[in-house]
C-alpha cells in the first residue's frame, strides 16, 4: 500500500479521530488517521502486488491526493508530505487469518484493507479465544493448511514464495 505521511501546514487542524471512506470501486478508497496534532497518515492504494517494491509510484501519489480532494480536507495536502510504500497484511484467500499458531503464539492478521474498522471484532474474538472464555473465532479465519487458495475477489493466485 502506497500513502502520505504528513504535517499540516500553519493553523490547519488535523481531525482528531481516524476517517475512512467505503470502498468504492473506482479506487478512491481513503482514510485519515491522527498522529498528534499537527501529523497524520492518508492513504491508501488497493492493488496487491506479487512482488515488493521501495519506491511508490507517482500515479498512485496523485489517485491519493485527488481522493483526498475530493473526500477530505485537501488543505493539509499544502502541508509537508512524504510518500511512503509498505507491505499490505493480506491472505490467499482474502479473509483475516486470527487465531494460536501454537502454544503461546497468535496472529492476527491478513485484514489487507479493512484492519481499521474491523479491529474492535477482531480484537474482541481474539481476547475471547487469549481468555480461553469462548472460541468466537469463526473457522474460516482460523490459520490452517486447509485455507483456499482463492482471493476474495475470485482469483485464483500462485501461492508466493515467502523467504
Amino acid at each position: 500500500g502506497v500513502g502520505l505521511r504528513g504535517r499540516s501546514p500553519s493553523g490547519i487542524r488535523v481531525p482528531g479521530h481516524a476517517i475512512r471512506t467505503p470502498n468504492r470501486d473506482d479506487g478512491s478508497n481513503l482514510y485519515l488517521v491522527p498522529h498528534g496534532d499537527d501529523r497524520f497518515y492518508m492513504g491508501a492504494t488497493t492493488a496487491l502486488e506479487d512482488r515488493p517494491r521501495l519506491a511508490p509510484l507517482p500515479r498512485e501519489i496523485a489517485a491519493i491526493r485527488e481522493a483526498a480532494t475530493r473526500f477530505l480536507a485537501s488543505e493539509l495536502l499544502d502541508g509537508t508530505l512524504n510518500a511512503v510504500i509498505g507491505s499490505r497484511p493480506v491472505s490467499e484467500d482474502g479473509l483475516p487469518v486470527l487465531g494460536q499458531l501454537g502454544d503461546g503464539l497468535w496472529i492476527a492478521t491478513g485484514t489487507d484493507r479493512d484492519g481499521l474498522s474491523a479491529a474492535p471484532e477482531l480484537s474482541r474474538c481474539l481476547a475471547d479465544g487469549l481468555s480461553e472464555r469462548t472460541d468466537s473465532i469463526p473457522s474460516c479465519f482460523k490459520p490452517s493448511r486447509k485455507r483456499s487458495g482463492f482471493t476474495s475477489a475470485g482469483l485464483a493466485r500462485e501461492r508466493l514464495e515467502v523467504c
